[in-house]
């Protein structure tokens, strides 16, 4: 599963990368939300169980509106 923040990149990522599973490709669609990707990549490992790797793809500056998040994957032991 790949989620992708809402940056130049990732407009290019979220059709370039391929998704092989009902909502594989996670993107914020008409809200070009910044911060975005992290939490959502978050969100998803929670909702699947921590059983399937989960990729936030996020620039600088949206993983930066969230990277305090990121403690909260490792303290509960998710495969972001």
């Amino acid at each position: 599963v790949v989620t992708h923040d809402a940056a130049d990149f990732n407009f290019w990522s979220a059709y370039a990368w391929p998704a092989y599973r009902p909502a594989g490709s996670l993107w914020p669609w008409g809200s070009a939300t910044l911060g975005f990707g992290l939490p959502t990549a978050i969100g998803a490992a929670v909702a699947l169980g921590g059983e399937v790797p989960v990729v936030a793809a996020c620039g600088d500056g949206g993983f930066l509106f969230t990277a305090m998040e990121l403690a909260t994957a490792v303290a509960h032991g998710l495969p972001v």
